[in-house]
């Protein structure tokens, strides 16, 4: 992924490697239908947009607490949105919308909008 990096004040050096890290991860076909047939407005979505925002998402999650999930597959939240990353087969292989759990979430609304800058992101308003 080619990334502008233009305004990093937000982001740490770890941060835009991390992208670059989960840019080498593939999307599953079954990931990929998750998230345009349950995340508002993305149902006419390209793999590749959808990839970025799942990539971007994953920078602003939690991570679940690691006894919950094998140790090769770690798990995410991103307020309601389940994110699951298989680190042996570099995959995003799964997404699920509308999950409750007792993470806090609050989103880091500037480091979202340097990283829509920063991965090509471009956002209905």
């Amino acid at each position: 992924m080619d990334l502008n990096i233009t305004n990093t004040k937000v982001l740490t050096i770890q941060e835009i490697e991390d992208i670059q890290y989960l840019d080498g991860f593939s999307l599953t076909e079954k990931a990929y239908m998750d998230y345009i047939s349950t995340i508002k407005d993305c149902s006419n979505i390209n793999y590749e947009d959808a990839k970025k925002k799942i990539i971007r998402n994953l920078l602003l999650s939690n991570e679940a607490h690691t006894n919950r999930v094998e140790k090769h597959k770690r798990l995410y939240y991103y307020g309601n949105l389940s994110i699951g990353l298989n680190t042996r087969e570099m995959s995003i292989y799964f997404i699920k919308n509308y999950i409750q759990t007792d993470y806090k979430f609050k989103l880091d609304i500037e480091k979202r909008r340097v990283l829509n800058v920063i991965m090509g992101i471009k956002e209905d308003k």
